[in-house]
């Protein structure tokens, strides 16, 4: 009977010391950075045609590569623009211009290498992301038939829509810091923004059903309804309300264009829009938000049984009716709601915790004014009164020489503070540094109240006096 055969591998081991894979390593640095030199010197005493040649064909190359993109769409009009630019290059090449071809591949390179990083930098984190919502939210992905639960920081790509229910509000930010407020029952299109050939971009907000709050930053933002599409300049806060027989378009802050059909209706500050599909469009003039004097941002009131709380804001010329708001929440799905005549109102029996309040005003043709912005305030038990800062915080603050009715107003107060001036609230900047145009009101003396409140509520109060000259 024969033996199994058996193979043994026999191995060598050997040692190497620390010291001399210190040495290679060194020594295949070097030669890298040997060959690296090497290239730069040919690069550097390249003749200018080759020099030309040879910038000009890898811009070209990554020109191309822009077409390749799976979101080429949105970067269309750059792709237009760098290649007639490589166009004019490749002329004057033919006409021996050659520093002229550098400085202009070297440009159109530069730009194609940015826009293919931002474009796929889209790809990865999406167009829109949600900020925080509550109630029902839901996502249905592009091409997808199904829907899933919303959640904060969830990232939204071109094709997605978001949906609220009844019981249900969303907060979504675009990659622009565009902040869009969908209120129950909405439904919002995530779209690829607007590239020009400029190079300008514009957010591209579409909504299917239902309404928005949105507020741009510096882009600009064009929005599509089922009756308009409309163009929010930068900076402009609107609300609009899209359904199948009526729409509505609302300008608080800013300027937003209309398209309407074939007619572009312009609109500035405090106007509104009104779309049907029987009466047409008609455009009005709204009063503003009323601004809020009592209770500030973070006051803290001592609970009782019997606390009585009065919540005031400033009465309008030419409102003839306000409607409050005070909810549990910041997105005031389910608020209390309150209408009167008065410029305030007071609450009794509410428990401890958290409550915001906003206010709107009413003319005599029931047009409605923007909502103020939320104003939170808190009810606190004994024990979580005692641990709150009781310090006011500090508070410097100077007005500049008026210009006609316009003055400058600069301070400093401590840092996570907010400041309130004549009833409009301003957020200093990291440092506690503030400075905000104010305008005056009468020739000759004007008094302006100048407010800081700190996170646990404490305030400090200062009054400018400013004189306007005739």
């Amino acid at each position: 009977m024969k033996k199994k055969s058996t193979s043994r591998v026999d191995l060598d081991w050997y040692l190497i010391p620390i010291s001399n894979i210190k040495k290679i390593a060194l020594i295949v640095l070097s030669v890298i950075i040997g060959i690296g030199i090497i290239y730069l010197v040919f690069l550097h005493f390249q003749s200018p045609k080759t020099k030309a040649q040879g910038i000009l064909k890898e811009a070209d190359k990554k020109v191309e590569e822009i077409a390749q993109l799976q979101n080429f769409n949105l970067y269309k009009g750059v792709y237009v623009d760098l290649k007639d630019k490589l166009q004019n290059a490749q002329k004057l090449f033919l006409e021996k211009k050659y520093l002229e071809v550098i400085q202009i591949s070297s440009e159109v390179l530069e730009e194609a290498l940015r826009t293919i990083g931002t474009a796929k930098e889209r790809t990865v984190r999406g167009i829109e992301e949600i900020l925080d919502l509550e109630g029902k939210v839901q996502v249905q992905r592009k091409d997808q038939g199904t829907w899933q639960d919303a959640k904060p920081r969830m990232s939204l790509y071109p094709g997605d829509f978001v949906k609220t229910y009844s019981n249900g509000s969303v907060r979504i930010t675009t990659r622009n810091n565009c902040i869009i407020v969908l209120p129950p029952n909405s439904l919002h299109e995530v779209a690829e923004p607007i590239v020009t050939k400029a190079g300008e971009t514009i957010e591209k907000i579409t909504m299917k059903v239902g309404s928005a709050d949105i507020a741009t930053q510096n882009q600009k933002a064009q929005v599509v309804t089922l009756q308009a599409n409309t163009e929010l300049d930068k900076f402009t806060s609107a609300y609009v309300v899209t359904g199948e027989e009526k729409g509505e378009i609302q300008v608080a802050r800013g300027v937003a264009r209309a398209t309407v059909g074939d007619e572009i209706i312009e609109l500035g500050s405090l106007q509104k829009l009104e779309l049907d599909k029987e009466k047409g469009a008609q455009k009005y003039n709204i009063l503003p938000s009323p601004k809020h004097i009592e209770p500030v941002l973070n006051k803290a009131f001592l609970y009782n049984p019997h606390l009585k709380i009065r919540i005031a804001w400033e009465n309008l010329e030419g409102a003839v009716s306000y409607v409050i708001q005070i909810s549990p929440t910041s997105f005031f799905l389910e608020p209390n709601e309150d209408k009167r005549t008065k410029n305030f109102v007071f609450i009794q029996g509410a428990e401890p915790g958290d409550y915001y309040w906003r206010v709107r005003a009413i003319d005599e043709l029931g047009n409605s004014s923007p909502w103020s912005l939320a104003t939170k305030f808190r009810i606190l038990t004994g024990s979580e009164m005692e641990k709150l800062d009781k310090i006011p915080p500090f508070l410097e603050v100077k007005a500049d020489v008026p210009l006609g009715n316009q003055c400058i107003v600069k301070g400093k107060t401590e840092p996570g503070a907010i400041i309130i001036i004549e009833g409009e609230t301003i957020t200093p900047n990291v440092d506690g540094t503030f400075t905000t145009t104010v305008s005056l009101k009468f020739v000759g003396e004007n008094i302006i109240n100048v407010q800081a409140v700190d996170p646990a509520g404490n305030e400090a109060n200062k009054r400018l006096r400013v004189v306007v000259r005739e």
